[in-house]
This record gives structure tokens, C-alpha cells and sequence, in this order.
């Protein structure tokens, strides 16, 4: 007990005696890993040495350090509360060129997530290393997503007079794709967004309406963007 109540007087008497502090420091920290490596001024070292000789209590010293520090932090503070934004960007410039890279696990879950949100049973939609599928696509396969393009397909099982006619949203005739007679087989055709005069049509609901002989017709809504 008494060898314990020694040795902690010792060391009370070494943090009072200021003098204990005025070894010589290195100019830079130790190499330790994770850790930057600070160039110090002769300037700091002056000054904390006319500190050291001020014979101050190393409690006395430590409170006067912190009043010191509390004005710029607290500016610090207010300066960050008054523009997060700019504080925000501050700290992404700081960062490193090597933290945006994404790395493989986090790129095997990338297409881990793609080829999961693409999954349609009994259907291949996705491969990482072929051909991609939209969900565009898909949808128009399966009949959940209505095709609104200009481009409009059709049928002819047998040879019939044919006539394509675009209609405003208005039941306005707008435009004439084609009038004529075609044979059997599978038609596509596209409308460029323009009238029978050549002026192009404001962005709007437009209805394709193709006219198979005088009993079938085959009716498409275009939307233009």
C-alpha cells in the first residue's frame, strides 16, 4: 500500500512540475498506419516552449488551451449550420478519387440487383454478357405496357385495300400514311409527326387507325413527346 501510494505522488508531482513536458519532439508524428503525417513550424515549437518555461500547473495550461480553441470552434460550428451545403462539399472534395470507385463485390451486387429486377419466369431477360433487355420490352411482351411510338405494325392474312390515317384527339384527320392494296404478310410503318402539308403536329394524344378492306380496322394510340 504504501509502494502504491508513492508512486501515484511521483506522479502527480511530474504533471504539476512542467518542466517534465520540455522534452524534444519531432518534427513529424510517428508513421503509425491509417495516420497522416503533420509537418510542425519552429514557430509552434517556439511558442510551446515559451509555455513550458512559464513553470504554469499542466492543469492551468490545459483549461487556458481550451478557452483558446472554444472561439474557433464554435465559429467553425455556426459557419457550418449557416451553409450545410457548402460544408457537405468541403468534405466530398476531401475525399479521396479511390472512394468513388466501386469495387467487385460491390459491382457483382450491381448485377446481382439488375438481373433480379429484370426476372420474368420461364423468360431470359437479362445477361451481364449479352444482350439486354429493357423493361419496355417486356412489358409490350407481355401486354402490361401500352406501346405509344409512331411506329405502327399489321397483318394481312390475305390481299385487301389498306389505308392508314392519323387522327387528333379531336377524331380530326391529321395525316394519311398510305392508301392502297397490299398483299398477305406482316407491315410495319411509322408516322413522323407531321400533317398532310408537312408542319409538324404539337405534342399531344394522336390515334392511328389502319383500315383492312371495309370490316376490320386496327386502331393505335401515338403519343408525341
Amino acid at each position: 500500500m504504501l509502494k502504491k501510494l508513492i508512486f501515484l505522488t511521483l506522479l502527480i508531482i511530474c504533471f504539476e512540475n512542467s518542466n517534465i513536458f520540455a522534452f524534444k519532439t519531432d518534427t513529424t508524428d510517428a508513421a503509425l498506419p491509417g495516420s497522416a503525417r503533420r509537418v510542425y513550424l519552429p514557430e509552434q515549437d517556439s511558442a510551446f516552449q515559451k509555455a513550458l518555461d512559464m513553470q504554469l500547473p499542466f492543469s492551468l495550461r490545459a483549461r487556458l488551451d481550451l478557452e483558446l480553441s472554444e472561439p474557433l470552434w464554435r465559429y467553425l460550428v455556426s459557419e457550418n449550420s449557416k451553409n450545410p451545403w457548402v460544408s457537405a462539399l468541403r468534405s466530398l472534395e476531401q475525399m479521396p478519387e479511390e472512394a468513388y470507385i466501386p469495387s467487385e463485390v460491390e459491382r457483382t451486387l450491381r448485377e446481382i440487383n439488375i438481373m433480379n429486377s429484370m426476372y420474368v419466369p420461364l423468360v431470359r431477360t437479362y445477361s451481364p454478357y449479352g444482350a439486354k433487355i429493357d423493361f419496355e420490352t417486356i412489358g409490350k411482351f407481355l401486354g402490361i405496357v401500352e406501346d405509344v411510338s409512331p411506329t405502327i405494325k399489321y397483318t394481312l392474312a390475305i390481299t385487301a385495300d389498306v389505308e392508314i390515317v392519323i387522327y387528333s384527339i379531336q377524331a380530326i384527320a391529321v395525316a394519311t400514311l398510305f392508301k392502297g392494296v397490299q398483299s398477305p404478310g406482316n407491315y410495319t410503318i411509322s408516322w413522323n409527326g407531321r400533317d398532310e402539308n408537312g408542319r409538324m403536329m404539337p405534342p399531344g394524344d394522336y390515334i392511328a387507325e389502319v383500315r383492312i378492306g371495309q370490316e376490320k380496322y386496327v386502331r393505335k394510340r401515338i403519343v408525341l413527346k
